[in-house]
């Protein structure tokens, strides 16, 4: 799958859509698209005429967030590689259509870019610093819901793929091996209860162990930090289910941060 969507050109995605055939159109209304301009004015000024600035509409800066992030489609545990992993995509949400690239994004009610995203680009795995980007990408990814909880490996192996690639490391069950001590200090977030699956799916020092939303420390702390790890067994495999992991590791800067 990492293949198919990273060599994409372009991917139309069903955003409004609540079930499998809800299509790509919406009926839409006029007032949706309302814009509201505005001419900045000089206020107890001795100064007269409109102010020089960029401002000529007004937008809502959630609209992103609500009709996307938000969207029925963006919580499916299978769609979330395919919208991180495709270089452009096409969101037909419930108000309009959007459009999400590299180099920023657009919407119909603004056309040349929202304006607090104009520079930002897509989430894309190419676009940030990679070993941090990857925490956002798991506490995003495991917010969505599967209908198999088995998935919960497979539905993720386009993004690890990709990665294995990008980072020339080893992955070790939803862990990188470079940044291994720090992200073996994962946490379920309070919004979710985690759960043990019934049938054994990976290690209990592995995210993927569990179901629930998980959070993992930020690899930015880890800069001037020596440490000695030794993995004696590890699976190369990022689709395969894995068996077993035996580690010796000393994580000597522990004790300075939770303290």
């Amino acid at each position: 799958m990492c293949k198919i969507y990273s060599n994409s050109y372009c991917n139309l995605m069903a955003t409004a859509s609540r079930y499998p055939y809800g299509g790509l159109f919406r009926k839409r209304y006029w007032y949706d698209f309302r814009i509201a301009s505005i001419t900045p004015k000089w206020q107890r000024t001795g100064r007269r005429g409109p102010i020089p600035s960029p401002i000529d509409s007004l937008v809502t800066l959630g609209l992103f967030g609500n009709e996307i992030h938000s969207s029925s489609l963006s919580k499916r545990g299978w769609i979330f590689q395919e919208q991180v992993l495709t270089p452009r995509v096409l969101h037909f949400a419930e108000t309009q259509v959007h459009f999400d690239c590299q180099l920023g994004r657009k919407c119909e009610l603004s056309p040349a870019g929202l304006p607090f995203l104009r520079n930002s680009g897509r989430t894309g795995v190419s676009n940030f610093d990679l070993s941090d980007k990857w925490s956002s990408l798991v506490f995003a990814y495991t917010d969505c819901a599967l209908t198999m909880l088995t998935d919960r490996f497979i539905a993720f192996s386009g993004i690890a793929d990709r990665y294995a690639e990008l980072l020339n490391d080893t992955y070790l069950a939803g862990l990188w091996l470079s940044h291994l001590p720090w992200e073996l200090a994962w946490t379920v977030t309070y919004r979710t209860e985690a759960k043990k699956p019934e049938k054994y799916r990976a290690p209990s020092w592995s995210w993927t162990s569990i179901d629930g939303q998980v959070s993992l420390p930020s690899n930015r702390q880890d800069k001037d930090v020596t440490y000695d790890k030794d993995v004696t067994y590890y699976v190369e495999d990022v689709r395969a289910e894995v068996q077993t992991l035996k580690m010796s590791q000393q994580v000597k800067f522990m004790e300075d941060i939770y303290t």
